[in-house]
């Protein structure tokens, strides 16, 4: 498999080159009675071209990094590097997590590099900037991580799908499980950005109708915390029975270690969603995550054999533990190749490649996986878990229990 990054400049020359050559394939077709060239969309042999569009710098890079990693070991290791015969090549670009800078992204990979599907991207706030252009271009994105609510509801789009959660699903069972075994007084606090805001608003919705009460909101300025002292402040006099944390990527884990050393988690127990405590965080957040419980829709000690066979995979290529943005990127592979599959590799139609998507269903190392045709969103299982040391002397999520299927509401009746 190609796998090329920034590779923009040497491009340039090669699209001069490839622009001469097409004008000249056009004008010997003419003369040879207009026998049509063959279009490399759907040649048989030319590779197909996906885009993909992650955070490798900046508060998100291990998530990106993460993403990739289980994009390659599905599409290299499982697939062999091609999909209905055609060889597959990834045109990776840097988002930064910043939108304006995805936005460009985006239009360089289409309009530049011409891929046929693009995939990626980390931040909400990138996918509501980059989503306007997907959708009036009409080009198949396959969402591996983001997961703004409105991308589900209102601002659906038939060339938009994902492949991990919508932003509701983050809290949703989360806010259920604690008014009911923890406490009926929390203390929310979550990013200031499209994200946190969905975080908050759909565990609200839920604790409150299971009975609790909302005591404070913090919205902490993201991604630039600033100095974390008096917001763990503010915290401390919060009177509630505990909080809960959206706060991803090393924001996270700056906030997390400044709050254990002020021993803020000493007055008021800790809850969050697995953004905080991912695995692929947990070696930089130590000893002190041991213990926190969380909720997702995948966990290191998932007893499935799909599951058993990534992590055992992944750490034979890579030398080190897949976490859940590996098993994202896998997904994400995997519903892009069974898509191709579907449409035999043809990917000049994207309407065909759009039909193709709907249904997808397999057994992923996450559970069940179906692609829910009404909200072009996951129906998966999601799960009670904790951080807890394992045989090989690494933290990781535990497995405690299977709160149930779900799938976003498709509008925000529900938070």
């Amino acid at each position: 498999m190609y796998f090329t990054k920034d590779v923009s400049i040497n491009r340039r020359h090669f699209l001069k080159l490839a622009g001469g050559t097409a004008t000249t394939l056009a004008m010997l077709s003419i003369l040879n009675g207009c026998v049509p060239v063959e279009s490399v969309g759907s040649s048989s042999s030319a590779p197909i071209k996906i885009g993909v569009m992650l955070p490798y710098s900046g508060n998100f890079a291990v998530y990106g990094n993460g993403i990739e990693a289980g994009m390659r070991l599905y599409l290299e290791d499982e697939l062999g590097s091609e999909i209905a015969g055609r060889p597959i090549e990834l045109v990776a670009e840097d988002t930064e997590g910043n939108p304006q800078t995805g936005l460009q992204k985006a239009i360089k990979l289409v309009e530049q590099d011409e891929v046929d599907i693009v995939t990626g991207v980390v931040s909400s706030a990138v996918l509501m900037a980059a989503r306007d252009y997907f959708h009036e271009n009409q080009k198949l994105f396959v969402c591996a991580n983001a997961g703004a609510n409105a991308i589900s509801r209102g601002l659906k789009s038939p060339y938009i799908w994902r492949t991990s959660y919508s932003n509701w699903m983050l809290s949703a069972r989360m806010g259920t499980w604690t008014a009911e075994n923890v406490g009926k007084k929390a203390a929310l606090v979550v990013a200031d950005y499209a994200a946190g805001h969905n975080d908050r608003d759909s565990f609200t919705y839920h604790y409150t109708e299971a009975g609790g009460t909302i005591a404070k909101i913090i919205l902490v300025p993201f991604p630039a915390m600033g100095d974390p002292a008096p917001i763990i402040a503010d915290i401390a006099n919060i009177d509630a029975d505990f909080m809960y944390l959206f706060l991803p990527g090393g924001a996270g884990v700056s906030f997390f270690k400044s709050a254990t050393q002020f021993g803020l988690f000493d007055q008021i127990p800790l809850y969050a969603g697995n953004a905080q405590v991912a695995e692929e965080i947990l070696p930089a957040l130590g000893d002190s995550a041991e213990g926190l419980i969380n909720s997702w829709f995948w966990s290191y000690t998932l007893d499935n054999s799909e599951n058993e066979a990534l992590i055992s995979a992944y750490i034979s290529k890579y030398n080190s533990t897949p976490g859940t943005f590996v098993v994202q990127g896998h997904d994400s592979a995997r519903v892009i190749a069974t898509m191709l599959e579907r449409v035999e590799g043809d990917t000049t139609d994207v309407n065909k490649m759009i039909e193709a998507m709907a249904g997808i269903r397999f057994d992923s190392p996450r559970g069940p996986f179906v692609l829910d045709e009404a909200t072009q969103n996951p129906r998966h299982n999601w799960y009670l878990q904790e951080v807890a040391r394992h045989s090989d002397g690494l933290l990781h999520n535990t497995f405690i229990e299977n709160l149930g299927e779900i799938v976003d509401p498709g509008d925000d009746s529900k938070g």
